[in-house]
């Protein structure tokens, strides 16, 4: 499909699936506030062609999904890096010379706050250090681990309702629990400094020298307005073989802010970032 130079097409739908989408003209959304999407094997931006959702001075606060399905296709081994050649186009948003890419999703105020009390293994309450969070409720989250590093890792959950005041609930528990409190340095008798979970005297050596520890759990929204993506099928699950976006040279213009990469990059293949400015 080509939208052609001059033509400008205000999409309100999610799209059928599309071989290919080549843009000459203009492509926007009918509003900022619908539920929109492209499902395609590739788009094409270029010959003064504009994708564009959301503007920096009004960032697009619907859904509006990209789902680039392309088949992975022939790849040629390369055995002087163990890496693979294969077409750019598969599975991507190719910016070409001339064309512009402008994605602006509108973000909540806060994207990030940290754990303001301790929260256990199997917590689905966590108490945050930021009320009014503007998160909603189905939103992925990320929490970070405050253990060894053979202990855990950050874990990824979904948010059960909105936050209310300070507190964040997660549909299911955490595996490992969290440290969520600051530390402060005091002095002891025997002139050996020690930490405290409360604030006590303390005489800094050194006037640059911290008064507190932060060592608290970090949680993050990581949810978007709008999304860029590989279908779950069998080349992403097998063969790690999801969407990219590459940027040509040649006067192109590509803004991207409040968007999600999700199931990206492709595995081995030379060049194909999840984004990627080429040769710029």
């Amino acid at each position: 499909m080509t939208i052609p130079a001059g033509r400008t097409v205000l999409l309100d739908v999610v799209t059928a699936n599309l071989a290919c989408l080549t843009i000459d003209g203009t492509l926007r959304p009918a509003d900022l506030t619908g539920t929109y999407g492209i499902t395609s094997g590739c788009i094409e931006v270029e010959n003064g062609g504009l994708l564009e959702v959301g503007t920096a001075a009004s960032p697009f606060a619907g859904t509006f999904t990209f789902e680039l399905n392309g088949a992975r296709g022939t790849h040629t081994a390369r055995t002087e890096d163990n890496a693979l050649d294969n077409d750019a186009g598969i599975r991507s948003i190719m910016v070409m010379s001339g064309g512009s890419l402008v994605l602006h999703g509108s973000v909540p105020a806060i994207l990030s706050t940290k754990l303001n009390a301790t929260a256990a293994a199997a917590a689905t309450s966590l108490t945050g250090a930021d009320s009014g969070l503007a998160w909603a409720d189905g939103d992925r989250i990320a929490i970070s681990q405050t253990d060894f590093y053979d202990v855990g890792s950050t874990e990824l959950r979904t948010l059960n309702g909105a936050p209310s005041g300070t507190t964040v609930a997660i549909t299911a528990g955490l595996t490992t629990g969290r440290y969520g409190k600051l530390q402060y340095p005091t002095d002891q008798s025997l002139g050996v400094e020690a930490m405290s979970v409360t604030p006590g005297t303390f005489t800094p050596t050194h006037a640059d020298c911290p008064t507190v520890l932060d060592e608290r759990a970090v949680i993050c929204n990581l949810s978007r307005k709008i999304t860029i993506q590989a279908p779950n099928d069998t080349d992403w699950s097998t063969n790690g073989f999801g969407v990219h976006v590459m940027v040509m040279p040649g006067a192109t213009v590509a803004q991207v802010s409040g968007v999600r990469f999700f199931r990206c990059g492709q595995r081995r293949a030379m060049g194909r970032y999840p984004f990627h400015w080429h040769m710029l």
